[in-house]
């Protein structure tokens, strides 16, 4: 009986993981129709501000209404680590749980989950939910979901953040999707400055429309994103177009990699928090 009394204290907890496009954080909002529900991220990419499209992050109209946390909150160049993780996720995990709606952890990074689970397993009672999928299925979507990032203004984020010394090694920019673009926007610089003074006529005589999002790189022009981005598609040099397709392949190919690490990432997982979660429920989709 005291033991029961004891397991109905703690702290109820929805863990939602699996791979790159199962649908995790579909699946999260879509338990609100159920459940008074929170959502904490736990996508070690898109704790950081920017690059929304890139990281994939659920947009505001898309959320449903329902709140989000550590959703786009670190510094761009700062290591968020596993430890920084764990302190973050129990303070948000409680104060959600305080105002008795269901806290739901969501992503793909699974040391984030596995730190915490190793750690804090005698707080919680946990619900624990793989998303899976075939491969060949999420290789299809990883495919139109890149498609789709490129049509919504990817290219414009990674060119904004672009930096030919940068450390790629920290932070946002260890992103799959930037160092992908590195050749391409090596390229479209040295050749944009040979055309810098034809450029610049034409942003100070309207024809291009100027932005709140402007180039940043000292020594060459500044011009609206989209207008770039238009400019390469409808551009006479086809080293440019080669080098955005390569990259937009590589993109493609290296996501598809990291889907395989995370299916097997997340079978290990699931084998790990048994191990620490005595009251564990493991559902798989």
């Amino acid at each position: 009986m005291e033991s029961g009394e004891r397991n109905e204290e703690k702290t109820k907890v929805v863990v939602v993981m699996g791979a790159t496009g199962s649908g995790k954080s579909r699946l999260a909002i879509d338990l609100a129709a159920y459940f008074p529900v929170e959502v904490i991220n736990a996508d070690a990419m898109q704790i950081y501000r920017g690059l929304d499209v890139l990281t994939n992050k659920v947009p505001l109209q898309d959320r449903c209404g329902v709140p989000h946390h550590l959703l786009g909150t670190a510094d761009t160049g700062v290591d968020f680590t596993s430890r920084d993780f764990r302190t973050l996720a129990i303070r948000n995990i409680d104060d959600v749980s305080s105002r008795g709606c269901l806290p739901v952890v969501v992503g793909g990074t699974n040391y984030y989950i596995q730190r915490w689970g190793r750690t804090d397993n005698f707080r919680y009672d946990c619900c624990f939910i793989w998303v899976d999928a075939s491969l060949p299925e999420l290789d299809r979507y990883v495919g139109e979901r890149v498609d789709s990032m490129m049509e919504a203004g990817l290219l414009d984020e990674v060119y904004y953040i672009y930096d030919p010394d940068a450390d790629y090694t920290r932070g946002l920019k260890q992103a799959i999707g930037v160092r992908e673009f590195e050749k391409f926007f090596s390229s479209l610089l040295s050749s944009s400055e040979k055309d810098h003074q034809s450029i610049n006529d034409e942003v100070s005589g309207g024809s291009i429309k100027s932005s709140s999002m402007m180039s940043g790189h000292e020594g060459n022009y500044q011009l609206s994103k989209i207008d770039l981005l238009r400019r390469i598609q409808d551009s006479d040099n086809s080293n440019l177009k080669i080098l955005l397709n390569e990259a937009i392949d590589e993109l493609k190919a290296n996501t598809r990699r990291l889907v395989r690490r995370q299916v097997s990432s997340t079978a290990d997982t699931t084998s790990i928090l048994h191990q620490y979660f005595s009251n564990t429920l493991l559902l798989s989709f």
